[in-house]
């Protein structure tokens, strides 16, 4: 017999299997574990006990579960610094608040001073996001506690050589949303005004906005009241989840309706605006997931920037790669920066190879591979060919590369021409990181993670 055919009526009746877990959340605390952090340390600590306390009193322990991560700087050029980045309690054992309060009580400041005043808090975070077992934690938190900048990743002492905004794609890959509490202490070495502008692109969530604060002159009070509302608006949410199958009340402008928050100061109210943004989206996702309502498919034109800020994105638009076509285009990029590094390939040559790699992966990935001359020799690639204006015009959408002419190449210092490379660099990078993920690939077979599972990478990250 044929299999049945489905209209798009029925389509739309068509369930999925339903979510069986019950609404969760995991919170992951990345602290800067470097100099005179201890206070700090043992507040963050303090804010957890009372979560838990609270949960307990709920009978809603294992619904919010709590990890921590510490981090400091490269122990090659300052060994006593004892390591870069270490997991002191997993999101498995901070179900326990005993097991968590005794983990995190071997959790101290380190005795000795870092290299300079910045920090590899992205070791941190590449550790919270990578190695912690998030599960089926539909909602998902890390929150960077640290008074230092980081270590970028054209940084010689950086140890992931991943860039801001790599690092943050890698969370939104993997469905966390980064916090930043920024501690501004007074110190002659703190550069607060570079690293605040570093960690609001860091920790900005689509469609919600940055989710950093400034804690000033790193006052303690201000950091455990940020602590404290942060962990309990996130738990109330969970608790709210947990107690009801209605959709979440909204506003008339469609915003999700909370209980009124006490008055609180104005970077503080505008956070947990935010978090009540971020905590409604998460569980109307959990919701619509457990009804299991097969999602509509429709042709229609949109805006993809905002009409008043056009700056700002109001889409998120990925190309869909399989695992062998993303990592044949990190080995053509090996291939083409090596090239470009050792001078065997001339300033016209070089820029045609990288349009032609990033237009061929934006209109057809399966031509990944065949068709630069990296990889089919001398003579086979676009530019080559002729074709790579029309390819390049064809396009909705033109990243770095596809903008840049050979006039501006030229034009650019040596400088500007380094950092370019590097940018590319650390795209590298994040392909490795991303491709050595199998959490977040898709076989579509139902089958294990093989060359043919696919993910969605964002544009933004294509060269």
């Amino acid at each position: 017999d044929k299999p049945p055919v489905l209209t798009p009526k029925k389509q739309e009746e068509e369930k999925m299997p339903a979510p069986q877990q019950e609404y969760s959340a995991g919170i992951v605390f990345v602290i800067d574990a470097s100099l005179s952090m201890d206070e700090y340390i043992s507040r963050t600590r303090e804010a957890v006990m009372k979560i838990y306390d609270q949960l307990g009193d709920r009978g809603q322990l294992g619904k919010v579960s709590f990890g921590l991560v510490a981090y400091r700087d490269n122990t090659g050029a300052v060994p006593g610094l004892d390591y870069v980045a270490r997991t002191y309690v997993s999101l498995e054992e901070g179900q326990n608040p005993g097991v968590f309060l005794q983990k995190v009580e071997s959790l101290k400041a380190a005795q000795v001073s870092s290299k300079d005043f910045r920090e590899d808090a992205y070791a941190g975070l590449r550790e919270a996001i990578e190695n912690m077992d998030w599960g089926e934690h539909e909602a998902r938190y890390v929150v960077l506690i640290t008074d230092a900048g980081a270590r970028e990743g054209d940084d010689p002492l950086s140890s992931t050589h991943l860039s801001t905004d790599s690092v943050r794609q890698l969370a939104l890959d993997n469905g966390v949303a980064i916090f930043v509490l920024h501690l501004l202490t007074p110190s002659e070495m703190a550069d607060h005004e570079a690293a605040a502008a570093q960690y609001r692109r860091l920790s900005d969530f689509p469609g919600i906005g940055s989710l950093y604060y400034g804690v000033p002159t790193g006052d303690l009070k201000e950091f455990g009241l940020v602590v404290d509302s942060l962990s309990q608006q996130i738990t109330d949410q969970v608790a709210q989840g947990a107690d009801t199958q209605e959709t979440p009340a909204q506003t008339a402008t469609g915003e999700p309706a909370e209980a009124p928050q006490p008055q609180v100061p104005g970077q503080l109210a505008e956070l947990q605006g935010k978090v009540a943004k971020l905590g409604y989206a998460l569980r109307m996702q959990y919701l619509q997931r457990r009804e299991g309502k097969v999602p509509r498919v429709f042709n229609a034109w949109m805006v993809d920037r905002d009409l008043r800020d056009p700056r700002r994105r109001t889409v998120d638009v990925r190309v869909l790669l399989t695992r062998d076509q993303l990592s044949d285009l990190q080995g053509i990029l090996k291939q083409v920066l090596e090239r470009a590094e050792e001078g065997l390939l001339s300033p016209q040559n070089f820029l045609d190879e990288l349009k032609s790699l990033a237009a061929t992966v934006s209109r057809n990935p399966e031509a990944l591979g065949t068709t630069t001359a990296t990889t089919a020799g001398e003579g086979s690639s676009l530019a080559d060919m002729g074709l790579i204006g029309d390819y390049i015009e064809g396009l909705p959408y033109r990243g770095e590369v596809m903008e840049l002419s050979l006039e501006d190449w030229q034009n650019w210092p040596a400088r500007r021409q380094i950092e370019f490379l590097r940018g590319l660099e650390e795209k590298i990078t994040y392909y490795q990181a991303l491709h050595d993920n199998t959490d977040l690939w898709i076989s579509l077979d139902g089958g294990p993670v093989d060359g043919d599972s696919v993910f969605p990478l964002a544009l933004d990250m294509l060269p």
